[in-house]
This record gives C-alpha cells, sequence and structure tokens, in this order.
C-alpha cells in the first residue's frame, strides 16, 4: 500500500546517508526549502520554525537568491511601460548580472557593497 503525499506546507523529514537528517518543505508557490540537521530533533526544529515563517509570508528562499534574480523577480510582479521594462532588463542583463553585485547573495548583502 502506498502513502499518502502530504500537503505543501507541510514539509517532512528524512535521513541523509553521512549521518544528518534533511528537511524539505515544498511551499504552496511551488518554491522549496531544505534544512539540515545532526539529530532529528534540532531537523524537525528547523522545519517547523521554517513554516511558521511561511505561514507569516516570510520568503524562505530570501536567503539564497543573488541580487540579479531578486532584480528580476521584483521586476516581473510590476507594471510598467514597455519601453521602461525593456530599459531596466537591458540594465540588469548587461551591467547588474554579470558584475560581483549581482552574483552576491542577497542576505550577504551589507551598506559596504
Amino acid at each position: 500500500m502506498s502513502r499518502a503525499r502530504r500537503d505543501k506546507g507541510q514539509g517532512s523529514i528524512f535521513p541523509w546517508g553521512d549521518g544528518r537528517w534533511r528537511g524539505y518543505l515544498t511551499l504552496e508557490d511551488a518554491s522549496a526549502n531544505m534544512s539540515r540537521g545532526a539529530p532529528a530533533r534540532r531537523c524537525k526544529k528547523k522545519l517547523r520554525e521554517a513554516e511558521r515563517s511561511a505561514e507569516r509570508g516570510v520568503d524562505l528562499l530570501a536567503e539564497h537568491i543573488t541580487v540579479a534574480a531578486w532584480c528580476e523577480r521584483w521586476l516581473s510582479t510590476r507594471e510598467i511601460e514597455v519601453t521602461t521594462r525593456s530599459k531596466c532588463e537591458s540594465c540588469l542583463r548587461l551591467h547588474i548580472a554579470p558584475s560581483s553585485i549581482g552574483r552576491r547573495q542577497l542576505s550577504a548583502l551589507r551598506a559596504e557593497h
């Protein structure tokens, strides 16, 4: 008999090959968040924290996203004129994405950058 699938947002944990455990949370928008922990209870705790954060609307993938990817996501949500969008996409593609700041993770960005 097969096991029933969990609903999105419930998450699951499973043992990893190196003795640690891995938690995996699939969100409603199909994005995913993973956490690792040595004992299973630490992994469960991280997974519960991620679930609560997701319920509050926190972007769980923000710590892994680059500045360039965040800019692309932000730009895609804006309703702007076609020529303005084209210019912004061009600046992003030619200047921000290939630069060191475009490749930097958003969570690591500081004022001195």
